[in-house]
Parts: structure tokens; sequence; C-alpha cells
């Protein structure tokens, strides 16, 4: 039953935005203090639209928060003019290191230590918190040891049920040690779930998510959860409501939420990022809501 796990998760994620299903500098807080607060972090990215980071005022009301963090995904950040990397990173100035997904490549011994540098620490971006897109489980330890050796505090693979995999058993049970184990090695773990998609599974799938989170905080790991519009268009904020509403429900509390669109061919009504940070139905939006009710 482990092969159900062997789908990268990226193609997945890509792939429910694709067949229209219904539907990674991180300020770093300390664990103890997250789970004592209940106050999380809200990283805003995605890949349509990251340009629009290079305007600060296309994020004033929403980094004026602490908890604000700059999410970068690989797929976003590969495509940037060089200038306009700068640029971004200089609007996020006062919040932090970032937060970055990533591809989980061959040979990350050799990619972390060169390919990193070049992509990211040459704009000075120290390794903080990653969330993976897994490719292959059974060379994860390799990976997340490659990635922490460099300093990177968590390299959380990013595993949902979306294929229906909540069928097999709960998440506390054996047929899923193999992510257990991969959350353990990396320190953390990230969900992602686009809030149209979430709130058209049934109880199972969202108890399935609660329970992932609920038992990585038990171990002590980071937690994060990925919000994205799926195909809500107009209706992202509504649905991202009753999402969160629905989470509580469950006392599900990650450290961190992630407000990203990683459709890399959005439609012209899907929710991106804006240059002006106060576009009805924009990810900025969604995240400035996030940051107040959270």
């Amino acid at each position: 039953m482990v092969h159900k796990l062997s789908a990268s998760p990226l193609l997945s994620r890509r792939r429910m935005i694709q067949l229209g299903f219904v539907a990674a500098a991180h300020v770093t807080v300390p664990i103890s203090a997250a789970v004592a607060s209940n106050s999380p972090l809200i990283a805003l990215g995605g890949v349509p639209g990251f340009a629009a980071f290079a305007y600060p005022a296309s994020t004033e009301n929403f980094r004026s928060d602490a908890r604000a963090k700059l999410y970068i995904h690989n797929s976003a950040w590969e495509g940037l003019d060089p200038r306009i990397r700068v640029r971004v990173l200089r609007t996020f100035a006062n919040n932090g290191r970032v937060d970055v997904e990533l591809g989980q490549w061959p040979h990350p011994d050799g990619w972390f230590r060169d390919g990193w540098s070049k992509l990211y620490g040459l704009y000075g971006i120290r390794p903080g918190r990653a969330h993976i897109n897994v490719r292959s489980w059974p060379e994860w330890a390799a990976f997340a040891k490659a990635a922490r050796s460099v300093g990177f505090e968590s390299v959380s693979p990013i595993f949902s049920p979306n294929h229906g995999q909540y069928e097999l058993g709960e998440f506390r049970t054996s047929n899923w040690d193999l992510v257990r184990t991969a959350a353990a090695a990396g320190g953390g773990i990230t969900t992602d779930s686009p809030v149209d998609f979430y709130l058209s599974q049934p109880e199972a799938y969202r108890q399935f998510l609660a329970d992932e989170l609920h038992w990585a905080r038990d171990q002590g790991l980071w937690t994060a959860f990925i919000v994205s519009p799926g195909h809500s268009d107009a209706l992202f904020l509504e649905k991202l409501k009753l999402q969160m509403e629905d989470l509580r429900f469950r006392g599900t509390h990650p450290h961190e939420y992630i407000i990203e669109n990683y459709n890399l061919h959005p439609t012209v009504y899907e929710a991106v990022l804006v240059q002006t940070g106060h576009l009805q139905g924009s990810l900025n939006e969604a995240a400035t809501w996030l940051m107040a009710h959270s």
C-alpha cells in the first residue's frame, strides 16, 4: 500500500487544478512559543504574480504584522529577473528570513552546496524552513540530511491525501510509517488543500489532515498548512473563512499558514498576487484577512 505514496505531490497538486476538480527568510520563532500563543505565522507567496512583491505597496498592510513572512516558490524564483529578486527581498527586509518551496532533486549534497548558493545564497537568503514536493519517499532521508547539514531548521515533506489515500487508514496507523518517518527526519510536515477542494471532501479526509498536524505538533515538529484558491475564483475569501472555521472546530493550529497559488497557468478568475494589496479576490487580501483572524 506504500506504493500510493510514490507519485510526485508537485504533479498531483497541479494536476488537481488542470483536471478541474472541485476543488516553500522565515521569522525564527521557537516552536514552544508558537504552541503557547496559537498565533500562527502567515507566509505569502506562490507563482503567478510573484513579481508584484517588488512593489512595497502590494503588501504594506500584510507586512505590518510581525508574523508576516515571504514565501518563495522555486518555480517563481527561477524565472525572475535578478533585479526583481533584489527588489522583492528589499520589500520584505524587515520580516525576517524567507520560507522556500523546493523540489526533491537528485544529488542533494551537490545541490544544497552549489545550487542553493547560486540561486538563493547569492541574494543573502539563509536556510530557514523549506517545504518540499516529494519525488521519492525512499530517498527522502538523504535529501533531508543534506538540507539540514547546511543549516535548514526544518525540511518538511508536503503531504495530503488528495487522491483518496485517507481510505487506507488514519494517519497514526502503520500505513503511514513512511510519511511520519520522513517528517521526523526533516523536522516538520506541511499539508496542502485548496479551499474548494477541502470543502468538497468527506469527514474522513478533513480529520486525516487534522490528525496529521496534531501528530506532528505532539512530536515537536514544525507544522504548516498551504492554503490555495483552487477553482474558488471570486469565492476564495469566503471559502477560506469556511475552511478556517472547520480547522478550528477540529482543534487544528499549525505553526504557520501559507497562502499561495502554485498554478503555473492560472485563469483570469483565479486569485493571484497583485500590485494593489487591497484588490478584492487576491491572495494579498486573503493573507491580510487571515492575519487578522488567526
